[in-house]
């Protein structure tokens, strides 16, 4: 069974790795693909290996996410399991890996995911806490009412 769960996490990254098509990407996160592996990298603490797989998958597929129709739906939830993904990517890149991913992959994929996540969603939420503010800030103060 971990071998099978292994093996299609494999196959996953294989098929999401950066520059490899985006409509696949898509097809993934339409089905449930990020669910699945994030799922899978919280029920695999025992496998480091396992773990670094799905993670890494998580990450390559964060740009087709964050580009979807998908990004419309409440996605705190995944958000979160995508920067558990990236601590853990963060802290294993310091070790070696003998399952031929490089530490500079690692770290490669997570900078552009991070950067990825900060610009399509955390920008976004400071945008729309600026606009509060602003109109928090007009109404309470008399501002840009006619008088």
């Amino acid at each position: 069974q971990k071998q099978k769960r292994y093996d299609a996490a494999w196959g996953l990254l294989r098929l999401t790795k950066k520059g490899t098509n985006e409509k696949r990407c898509h097809e993934i996160i339409a089905s449930g693909g990020i669910k699945s592996l994030l799922t899978l990298f919280k029920a695999s603490p025992e496998s480091k290996e396992l773990m670094m797989v799905s993670a890494l998958t998580v990450v390559y597929l964060l740009p087709s996410l964050l580009d979807s129709d998908v990004q419309n739906a409440n996605l705190s939830h995944v958000h979160m399991g995508v920067i558990e993904c990236l601590q853990f990517l963060i802290r294993i890149s310091r070790e070696s890996t003998d399952i031929g991913i490089s530490s500079c992959e690692i770290r490669t994929a997570s900078a552009f995911a991070m950067t990825n996540l900060w610009f399509k969603v955390l920008g976004e939420k400071l945008r729309s806490s600026d606009t509060l503010l602003t109109n928090y800030s007009m109404k309470r103060f008399g501002m840009g009412e006619s008088r």
